[in-house]
C-alpha cells in the first residue's frame, strides 16, 4: 500500500501561491487494513470414530480428519525407544496431524485411528519374521492389517455412568499415557475408567478411596464394552518341516503349530509395506 495522500491544505501551503484551505474540504480517512480470512488447514484423510453411534459427552467428535505421516514421523515411530514413554511418542506424532486433540480421545478411537493411518499411508500389509513358540524356527510372514477386526460401540452405550461418588467411562488417551509412565499394579488399570481426574495419578487416588463394592459396578461396565475396539490378533501357522534328527527338511514331519499373535502398534508396525521386521 502507498503512502496516504496529503491533505489539500498542506499541499496549498507548499505551493507558490499562498491561499487558505477550503473550510469545507474533507480529509479522507485511510481505509483500515482488513486481515485476510484465516485459511483453514486442509486435511486429506478422514475416519469415523468407533464411538460415533454411542451417546458420548457433548463435544466428543464423531469423525477425525487428519493428514498422512511424513517420513520424519515414520522414523520417529519406528526408532523411538520401546519403553514406557512410547505411548506419549504416539500422541506427540499424531496430534499435529489431526483436527482433534488426540489425548482427549478414547483409547479405542485412538487405536482405530492408528490402524487407519498405518493402512492408508504405509499400506495394508506388513512383513514380519515370526519365531515359532514350538520349534523356535523363524518364518517370514505377510500380515494383512485389513483383517484386524474393528467393533464399534453400540448405540445403547452412554457415558458418563454415574455412581455414588465417581463416574465411569471409556479410558482416555491422556490417562493411558500417564499410566504408562508411572509405577503401578495391575489393579490400578481399573482406575482409567474413572471420568474424574486429569491424570492416571489423580484417578488412582480416587480409586483408592472407593468402597470395595465399586468393583462390581466397574466389572459390569467393563464387560458391556469389552468387545469394542480394535482386535490386532493374527493367526500364525508354522509350516516348517523336520526330519528324524530335527533338521529342516522339505519332506519331513511338519511342526504345524498354530497360535494367535498380537501385533503391537509400535516400532516396526509403522515400517512401510513389505519392509521386514521380527515379532514373537
Amino acid at each position: 500500500m502507498g503512502e496516504p495522500r496529503k491533505p489539500a491544505a498542506v499541499a496549498a501551503r507548499r505551493s507558490a501561491v499562498s491561499k487558505r484551505p477550503d473550510p469545507g474540504a474533507r480529509i479522507q480517512q485511510v481505509a483500515p487494513i482488513v486481515p485476510e480470512p484465516e485459511v483453514h488447514k486442509a486435511f486429506q484423510l478422514h475416519t469415523t470414530c468407533l464411538t460415533a453411534s454411542a451417546q458420548m459427552p457433548d463435544g466428543y467428535p464423531k469423525k477425525i480428519r487428519c493428514n498422512p505421516f511424513t517420513v520424519g514421523d515414520i522414523k520417529t515411530l519406528v526408532y523411538a525407544p520401546q519403553d514406557e514413554m512410547y505411548y506419549e511418542t504416539l500422541v506427540n506424532v499424531f496430534n499435529p496431524l489431526c483436527d482433534v486433540d488426540v489425548s482427549q480421545l478414547t483409547v479405542i478411537d485412538f487405536e482405530a485411528l492408528i490402524l487407519f493411518m498405518r493402512v492408508n499411508v504405509c499400506g495394508p500389509t506388513s512383513a514380519y519374521n515370526i519365531t515359532c513358540s514350538k520349534c523356535g524356527k523363524v518364518s517370514p510372514a505377510i500380515v494383512n492389517l485389513r483383517q484386524f477386526k474393528l467393533t464399534s460401540l453400540p448405540s445403547t452405550y452412554s457415558e458418563p455412568k454415574k455412581l455414588e461418588t465417581i463416574s465411569l467411562g471409556l479410558p482416555r488417551v491422556y490417562a493411558r499415557m500417564t499410566y504408562e509412565r508411572i509405577n503401578n499394579v495391575d489393579m490400578d488399570r481399573w482406575a482409567l475408567h474413572i471420568m474424574e481426574g486429569n491424570s492416571a495419578e489423580e484417578k488412582i487416588k480416587l480409586f483408592d478411596k472407593q468402597d470395595p463394592g465399586v468393583f462390581e459396578d466397574m466389572m459390569k461396565f467393563s464387560k458391556a464394552v469389552a468387545d469394542a475396539g480394535v482386535d490386532p490378533t493374527w493367526p500364525f501357522h508354522c509350516r516348517k518341516k523336520f526330519d528324524a534328527d530335527g533338521h529342516e527338511s522339505s519332506t519331513g514331519e511338519p511342526c504345524d503349530f498354530q497360535e494367535d499373535l498380537v501385533v503391537p502398534f509400535r516400532g516396526q508396525f509403522f515400517l512401510p509395506e513389505h519392509t521386514s521386521g521380527d515379532t514373537k
